[in-house]
């Protein structure tokens, strides 16, 4: 018998999205020690993957490889076709990845002439000039199963690129599978990111989550001394790539670079010694077990995170000189999400001058916009960069906004932050009840648009689309609403209380006060102050002003409405003096008057803009 834990498994899904499945009735309930005969198990199967969207673009970013096209390092036509050949082998034969590796990367130092190979029957013998890097190779042959004579013989008639910065890590990542690579979080760094880094030669170097090196090598000169470069990283084959990937670029084996298998999520990392510049590409949405994010927020409690990418700038921050300078490149989304206000308030204190330079979609399976942050421990300036122009903020703009640095984009827009977040005002933070729209599970089960399949207990649900400034447009759904076989509900008497509905996913604040007790979709939330000193109305009225929404994309850069950001918008103390003013323009707006003009102007004024 097939069990709920069968389908978790094969599906790779977590046990609370099996607990919707089961309350939304997408898999049938089983009691007891009871399970699934394989008949039925199979149905069941087969009908998620079919109905079930999410599921479909999690397999399909979980395929068997990842095309040699879509590396994000860049390399020819011809390497192109060459890494296909070599994936043919390593499909068809029982040789590992590790194995194809070292037997290329022999392949292209024996040609540049820095190592001699002599050829037995079974196994290959290695010598250099440099006994460490003989003996590093010779170690990694030891580990073949007496083939890699034979895998020599297969892969000496390929015709190797010999001007590629890296040909030997696009092969690499291109045989790994998209799964593995999203496991570790591992995507390799694409040159443009690293543009404008400058090394003085002598400086002390370390790339803490180096994978094959590219991003150093894409920064490095030939003047600088090997020996002052330190690559760590948890891919012991990526560090050995790298070890050869220098060597080719310093066309010597005289210094070798140091490289140390080493997690920088451990604890114990080795921090002790100091470096001048700390440059790397940490891994991003690394996939932990529920066990192993407890271990993390355990051992570093100061970040209360698990999110890899927050610990690795935490351990470099304790890495670096008081003269040094760290570069790290980083999803946008640790300037604006707050789970990552506590490593913020380190990056972003009086001790530190910081820089962040705006990049788009840069990495192929990341969805986050990325940027380059640079960080000196000394001096106090402030710079964002995008497109090219650099805006200078004082510390004191993200302070006040869960060190957040403002998504502004001309001086114009600078000042105005400025002058709002200047303004003496309060915030709903402790001052309203917040609530959340249905969460059906199967809106497709659920939803009827049909009014003649409709029941009795059938009554009008609304979306995020029917919600505008001001009104309701009229409803498209019904639904018959049943906590019981619904995925998520606030209690009912919330519904139906007078609330203030405002849109959940937008770029701008869209809301309307709902005193008709409707049923909202999860595309819409709700709050209701506590408080008798705030209007309903006034408040309504506030959000929808242009200033409102200019204060939420400039402070918080979201496209999801949160309850952290309507909480902590800073309204003028002005705003109690003009009540009845925004009551009086939120009536008319709800009556279909266009009141937008005179909403606007009041609210500047309540800035004094």
């Amino acid at each position: 018998m097939k069990t709920y834990s069968d389908i978790r498994k094969e599906l790779n899904v977590s046990d609370a999205t099996i607990s919707n499945w089961i309350k939304t009735g997408v898999i049938p309930r089983c009691s007891g020690d009871d399970g699934f005969d394989s008949k039925t198990y199979d149905s069941i199967i087969k009908e998620i993957r079919q109905t079930q969207n999410k599921l479909h673009h999690r397999a399909n970013r979980q395929g068997n490889y990842s095309d040699s096209c879509c590396s994000t390092i860049a390399f020819s036509e011809k390497s192109r076709l060459i890494i296909k050949k070599l994936r043919d082998v390593f499909d068809n034969d029982s040789y590992s990845l590790s194995n194809i590796v070292c037997i290329v990367s022999i392949i292209i130092l024996e040609r540049e002439n820095f190592i001699k190979c002599r050829i037995g029957i079974k196994n290959l013998n290695i010598n250099s000039k440099n006994k460490v890097f003989t003996a590093f190779l010779n170690a990694w042959l030891k580990e073949f199963d007496d083939s890699a004579a034979s895998l020599y013989r297969r892969l000496i008639i390929f015709d190797f690129p010999d001007n590629e910065l890296d040909f030997i890590g696009a092969l690499y990542e291109s045989l790994r599978t998209v799964s593995d690579k999203s496991i570790f979080g591992a995507y390799y760094t694409p040159a443009i990111l690293t543009k404008g880094i400058e090394l003085p030669e002598n400086a002390s170097v370390i790339d803490p989550c180096a994978g094959t090196g590219t991003m150093l090598l894409s920064i490095l000169s030939l003047k600088h001394n090997p020996s002052k470069i330190v690559l760590r990283d948890i891919d012991k084959t990526a560090l050995r790539i790298a070890k050869i990937n220098f060597v080719l670029f310093f066309k010597s084996v005289s210094q070798l670079v140091n490289t140390e298998v080493c997690d920088i999520l451990q604890p114990t990392e080795k921090k002790r010694k100091k470096f001048d510049f700390i440059i790397t590409n940490p891994p991003y949405g690394a996939k932990f077990t529920a066990e192993r994010k407890k271990e993390l927020i355990c051992d570093f409690p100061n970040l209360a995170t698990s999110e890899s990418f927050s610990i690795a700038l935490y351990q470099s921050l304790q890495m670096i000189k008081k003269t040094g300078k760290i570069y790290f490149i980083l999803p946008e989304s640790i300037l604006y999400v707050a789970t990552h206000v506590n490593i913020r308030k380190q990056i972003f204190s009086k001790q530190n001058s910081v820089k962040i330079i705006h990049y788009a979609k840069a990495f192929k399976g990341v969805m986050s916009p990325i940027i380059r942050i640079e960080i000196q421990k000394s001096g106090a300036n402030f710079i964002v960069e995008r497109n090219g122009v650099e805006l200078e903020f004082s510390h004191l703009t993200n302070q006040k906004n869960q060190y957040r640095p403002p998504f502004v984009t001309t001086v114009e827009e600078v000042v105005m932050l400025e002058k709002i977040q200047a303004c003496s005002s309060f915030t709903l933070e402790g001052k309203c009840k917040f609530g959340i729209g249905v969460v059906t599970g199967n809106n497709q089960k659920h939803l009827i648009t049909d009014l003649s399949l409709a029941k009795n207990n059938t009554e009008a649900i609304y979306t995020g689309k029917e919600l505008q400034k001001f009104i309701f447009k009229e409803n498209k759904y019904y639904i018959e609403y049943n906590p019981k076989i619904l995925q998520q509900t606030a209690p009912l008497k919330q519904y139906r209380a007078p609330k203030i509905c405002y849109r959940f996913i937008s770029d701008s604040l869209v809301a309307c006060l709902d005193e008709n007790g409707k049923l909202i979709l999860n595309s819409i939330n709700f709050f209701y102050p506590n408080s008798s000193h705030i209007s309903p109305k006034a408040i309504c009225a506030f959000l929808n002003s242009s200033v409102a929404t200019f204060i939420y994309q400039k402070m918080f850069n979201s496209t999801k409405v949160l309850r952290s950001h309507i909480e902590m918008i800073p309204i003028p103390n002005s705003f109690y003096q003009n009540t009845k003013k925004l009551e009086d323009i939120y009536n008319r707006g709800a009556s279909g008057e266009n009141v937008v003009d005179e909403l606007n102007k009041l609210c500047y004024l309540l800035y004094n803009l």
